[in-house]
């Protein structure tokens, strides 16, 4: 491969270079104390980001605040998994849950795997969607503003474009002079 040819390499935060489950079952753990000989943390988690993902669009729209969005999503995952939290319970999950994604950590070898992409001349980039603050709370907890510079991260209620829409893609390689052919 020609050096000519390097890539632009663009990730996603959640889930992508740190277990969002981590902090959910710590802060679940810490305002619940649950039963865990029958609670598969995992499921719940995929509902909670479920209704996440459909409560979202109306956070976007200006139809709920995003605290609603955050502690709604939690009454509506645990009900569908048989659990029943009140909104006092659902807050201080929330807050908790919060709390704990700044004191994170990366999966073990993403730091060692972005910093070899970026000693080989490529360049590295991070799109996230989310609050801007909130995402890049998690990016400095992460460290990853020490390797990763300001101008290759793009965080969707900072740029007005989110995930999976494609014109994010297209305002990311506009905005670092990358090409969508060369960029993962």
């Amino acid at each position: 491969m020609e050096t000519s040819h390097k890539l632009a390499i663009f990730f996603d935060l959640d889930d992508t270079l740190y277990d969002h489950l981590v902090p959910f079952k710590e802060a679940v753990r810490e305002v619940l104390s649950p039963d865990e000989s029958s609670l598969d943390f995992a499921e719940l988690f995929y509902k909670v980001r479920h209704h996440s993902d459909v409560l979202w669009p109306m956070y976007l729209r200006g139809e709920i605040p995003l605290e609603e969005t955050r502690v709604r999503r939690l009454e509506l995952a645990f009900a569908e998994y048989g659990l029943q939290i009140d909104r006092d319970q659902a807050t201080a999950v929330q807050a908790a849950y919060i709390g704990r994604q700044y004191t994170i950590q990366m999966i073990d070898g993403v730091r060692e795997h972005l910093e070899r992409f970026i000693a080989d001349g490529h360049k590295v980039g991070i799109i996230t969607n989310g609050p801007k603050d909130h995402q890049m709370s998690k990016i400095r907890g992460l460290g990853l503003d020490q390797i990763i510079p300001e101008d290759m991260i793009f965080i969707s209620d900072a740029v007005g474009l989110a995930k999976p829409d494609p014109e994010i893609f297209i305002h990311v390689n506009q905005k670092t002079g990358t090409l969508a052919d060369n960029s993962l």
